[in-house]
């Protein structure tokens, strides 16, 4: 081993030298951007897939508490709420570890830590998200009652 490493025949690259070049490689924003909208049109579409397997069981549901006088809207935006709830606590008790974990696959990747532990940041996306996710469910149950609506008068 040791002739080899004094041979003029051995050439070592250093890892050093390497970063700078991998750091400019990989940590193009707009590469990370584009993978971000990439992940959110794909669960957006698996939301759609999810709403049109359900229809008609969500359509049936909301006929029933209709029936019955209860407020269907305001029970499924409890039921929003309630699931996100659920989910937080979790999430905010797996925060590190799923820090660790993405900037792990990052890593992997080859980009840079792309998260930080921050409770304040994760309080701030989540609020963000729940705000979506309950628009969203209005949304789509705005759009089921009118075409249910719509049906009904043919």
């Amino acid at each position: 081993m040791d002739k080899l490493l004094e041979s003029h025949e051995s050439h070592f690259v250093v890892a050093n030298d390497s970063v700078g070049v991998n750091q400019e490689q990989y940590q193009n924003q707009n590469t990370i951007i584009l993978f971000s909208v990439f992940a959110l049109i794909i669960l957006f579409i698996l939301y759609i897939m999810m709403q049109i397997l359900l229809n008609k069981r969500i359509e049936k549901e909301i006929k029933i508490m209709k029936r019955y006088h209860y407020y269907p809207l305001f029970i499924q935006m409890m039921k929003a709420v309630f699931l996100l709830v659920i989910v937080f606590i979790p999430q905010l008790a797996c925060l590190s570890q799923v820090c660790d974990w993405l900037n792990h696959l990052a890593n992997t990747l080859g980009f840079a830590n792309i998260v930080t532990y921050s409770v304040a940041n994760y309080a701030k996306s989540f609020m963000m998200a729940a705000i979506g996710v309950i628009v969203l469910e209005g949304g789509i149950y705005v759009i089921r009652t009118r075409q249910m609506k719509f049906l009904e008068r043919w």
